[in-house]
């Protein structure tokens, strides 16, 4: 994964901080998460602030961590007024405002890395997040927003309809029919033309059509391939090729094998009803089915929880029930925030 750093100048003993988004970094921001969520729930408990001040002194990506969560949900707070209808009607909203608790430690060493350090993280979440979004919508042919379908009709009498949070890029001509799944899901409807191929590239995963009803998902860092009805072929690099008839499946992530299996075919595409299938799925994977439904970010804090398997069915359209629904037999809870942001703890 392409490294990201963040620098600062080198003065009066602020360090030199050079930082990469990895799996250490990913436990910070969850450690983040979980002190948000219980200096919200204990704002009088002395201890738990003398701990949180503890846990920030002892390492500068701490401060790091805890200003970019800090940052967002304030930036949140702050949103436009048309949205405070939204706002009011959250359970468990905060205040309009979230500021860092006052430290014990005074003087300008202090206060100034910490100032430099939201700065810094402001500088960064603009340019990770804009960046992506905006290569995106210059790619795209066709695109949807969080909880949003779509139904394309192509020149070519195929139906293409895309999920929430989605985008394809369309290349037809003379000889050939290519879409690019450039995010998400898509479920495609095609009508045959044996002059024109028609292939959905997902990744590296290439997916050649005759006529058929099949769903190709990117969801977290697995593509996969679902056939209603009709027929298939599925190429990944590097990998057999295979072909899928009605009810068969592929998956594949970019170092791991082409799998396969079955499914009841009128299951496949279950999400064009708003409906999450989650088949001995972890907690996480099926977390990761609902993210496109749900407009803003949700954050698990407890990594045995995130590893739990689960089945079931659940319905995308009220997030915040679905994932009670998900994590409740195990313990787990959800905390709004606000109505942008989720955070699923454990015990």
């Amino acid at each position: 994964m392409e490294e990201r750093h963040a620098q600062s100048s080198d003065f009066s003993g602020v360090p030199d901080w050079r930082w990469r988004w990895s799996v250490t970094e990913e436990s910070l921001r969850l450690a983040a998460a979980d002190w948000l969520v219980r200096l919200q729930e204990r704002p009088d408990d002395a201890a738990l602030k003398d701990a949180f001040d503890d846990w920030l002194d002892a390492d500068a990506r701490h401060v790091i961590a805890w200003a970019s969560m800090a940052e967002t949900a304030d930036a949140i707070a702050h949103g436009e007024p048309a949205f405070r209808d939204r706002w009011d009607a959250a359970p468990g909203a905060i205040l309009p405002s979230l500021p860092a608790p006052a430290p014990r430690h005074t003087g300008w060493r202090f206060h100034g890395r910490r100032r430099l350090t939201i700065a810094a993280v402001a500088a960064v979440c603009v340019g990770v997040l804009a960046g992506p979004s905006l290569l995106l919508h210059l790619r795209a042919d066709h695109r949807t927003g969080a909880s949003e379908t779509l139904m394309v009709a192509m020149d070519d009498g195929s139906h293409i309809r895309l999920g929430p949070d989605s985008a394809i890029a369309a290349s037809f001509d003379k000889g050939h029919r290519d879409i690019r799944l450039l995010s998400g899901q898509a479920w495609f409807e095609v009508q045959p033309d044996k002059a024109r191929p028609f292939r959905v590239m997902a990744g590296h995963v290439t997916t050649s059509v005759l006529g058929t009803g099949f769903d190709v998902r990117m969801i977290g860092t697995t593509t996969s391939v679902a056939v209603r009805h009709g027929r298939v072929r599925v190429e990944a690099r590097g990998m057999p090729a295979r072909e899928l008839t009605a009810g068969q499946w592929a998956m594949a992530t970019a170092d791991t094998a082409l799998k396969t299996g079955t499914e009841q075919p009128d299951l496949i595409g279950a999400w064009q009803s708003g409906d999450i299938l989650a088949r001995r799925l972890t907690i996480a994977a099926a977390i990761d089915e609902l993210r496109p439904w749900f407009g803003g970010h949700i954050i698990v804090t407890d990594p045995s929880l995130a590893a739990r398997p689960i089945s079931g069915i659940y319905h995308a359209n009220d997030p915040a029930k679905a994932l009670e629904t998900m994590v409740h037999p195990y313990g787990g809870r959800v905390t709004r925030i606000t109505p942008w942001l989720l955070i699923v703890s454990g015990r």
